[in-house]
């Protein structure tokens, strides 16, 4: 995933579509979502939900009214259900 840019002391929401490889969504009903890997200027400001599991939709929130500092900074989300996981890879959020 590219850089997302946020600008400081603004929250940035963000809408993950989860497709499959031949790019139907992958529905995410019933799964746990989990954020980890948190850089530490955003550990308690990164939360998330599944939106609309059948269509593979969950969306992000970053709370940066409380100003995050400059930089470049990341988390991951991942999706569990039993034994069965879906992770995607590191969100990098550039702070300008």
């Amino acid at each position: 995933m590219a850089e997302i840019e946020l600008v400081r002391g603004a929250d940035k929401d963000l809408v993950l579509l989860l497709k499959d490889s031949v790019g139907d969504p992958i529905d995410i009903s019933g799964r746990t979502l989990l954020i980890f890997d948190v850089s530490r200027a955003l550990l308690g400001k990164v939360s998330g939900a599944i939106t609309d599991g059948p269509a593979g939709e969950l969306s992000i929130h970053v709370e940066g009214t409380t100003p995050i500092p400059l930089g470049l900074h990341s988390f991951r989300v991942q999706l569990t259900a039993g034994t069965a996981s879906i992770a995607i890879k590191p969100i990098q959020l550039r702070v300008v």
